[in-house]
């Protein structure tokens, strides 16, 4: 699976995760039902793990990533490619490195609004 952030090709891609969470709040009502409000989705939350195999490409690539600039992120869906314009909010890899020959990493990357 090819996953592109701008041009720059992810590695080893095994899982992409994408939510919608919404925004409900509950309000008590004695003696009845709680009353529940939608208030709106968040807009879409994407998690990308995968791994590497070289600790120069989590410390130059994947932690590089979290910048607050606006990124195109290419997902394959159904035989097409799909962009969405994003930010990578959170880059999670292993705190120590020693002794590995697989390195682990997850991205957590929020849509833009109005993208």
């Amino acid at each position: 699976m090819s996953v592109f952030i701008d041009t720059y090709e992810l590695p080893h891609v095994q899982r992409v995760t994408i939510s919608e969470p919404t925004l409900m709040v509950e309000k008590l009502v004695p003696g009845a039902l709680p009353y529940r409000a939608y208030l709106g989705k968040m807009g879409r939350t994407i998690q990308i793990e995968g791994w590497t195999d070289s600790t120069q490409i989590l410390d130059d690539e994947i932690r590089s990533l979290t910048d607050d600039e606006t990124k195109r992120l290419s997902l394959p869906l159904a035989g097409d490619v799909g962009t969405v314009s994003c930010y990578v909010t959170d880059a999670q890899t292993p705190l120590t490195a020693e002794g590995y020959d697989v390195y682990p990493y997850t991205l957590t990357i929020v849509e833009e609004a109005g993208a």
